[in-house]
């Protein structure tokens, strides 16, 4: 029980970071594309 515990925690964590880790990349992107608008126009 304790193991699947901890195995649950850790999926749970890991999940938690891919969701941080798609925000900053869909951040960023926006970011740069609009950085690229602006030298463009």
């Amino acid at each position: 029980m304790k193991i699947l515990n901890f195995n649950q925690s850790k999926l749970s964590e890991r999940i938690r970071f891919l969701k941080i880790f798609v925000l900053l990349r869909k951040i960023n992107l926006r970011i740069f594309k609009f950085r690229n608008y602006k030298i463009r126009h």
